[in-house]
């Protein structure tokens, strides 16, 4: 409990996602069991991508021999976070970062819609720039998220930002909710489903002020 303190949950829930990144398989629950009150129980099976709603993509997504998402400890899923508001709709910039006190170790969210009640509505509307990408590597970011289902543009097969951002460690947090989020310093605790050798995984992400 934080009882002093706001907690913002910036998770959209799976089984709510607007959309799904095209290509991926779309999640779907389906009840195998009921709770009848006569012995039996409510029992469910799951189908979705590792990419699922909110989730976290690791180095091995894209990175030959990458860590994966088990290769973490718990502790490293806990992250002084900015939330930063961009204004620009057609993609993030460096200059949106200059006035902030930025560390190494922290991360770094994008709020690209406030005006849309943090809708998804299709795929990478508002890529994070080359520039932006490569200002993270240089200040050792460890975590970079965005309200959008991708970093990168869903025209650029080749994936720049993800190759970037993954081959220098930075972990990728995609589709997340900042609709009612104002910019600003927090703790971010995004815990990942700890998939043996997955690439990525469904989060749970909070931030604290």
């Amino acid at each position: 409990m934080f009882p002093a303190r706001h907690v913002f949950d910036i998770s959209v829930p799976l089984g709510k996602e607007p959309v799904t990144y095209p290509g991926d398989t779309p999640f779907s629950r389906k009840e195998t069991g009921a709770a009848n009150g006569r012995g039996g129980y409510r029992l469910s099976s799951l189908s979705l991508s590792a990419h699922a709603g909110t989730h976290i993509d690791a180095p091995a997504h894209f990175i030959p021999g990458g860590r994966t998402i088990d290769a973490y400890a718990a502790s490293e899923w806990i992250f002084p976070a900015h939330v930063v508001e961009i204004a620009d709709r057609s993609s993030t910039q460096p200059a949106a970062l200059a006035s902030l006190d930025i560390r190494p170790g922290d991360a770094l969210l994008f709020r690209t819609r406030s005006q849309d009640a943090g809708a998804l509505r299709s795929a990478g509307n508002i890529a994070l720039s080359l520039e932006t990408a490569e200002f993270c590597a240089e200040r050792r970011i460890r975590l970079v998220g965005i309200d959008q289902l991708s970093v990168d543009n869903p025209n650029d097969g080749t994936f720049p930002v993800h190759r970037l951002l993954l081959g220098a460690g930075i972990l990728i947090l995609e589709c997340i909710d900042l609709a009612s989020v104002p910019a600003g310093a927090y703790t971010l605790v995004c815990l990942p489903l700890n998939i043996a050798g997955a690439e990525a995984a469904p989060a749970r992400a909070i931030l604290v002020k």
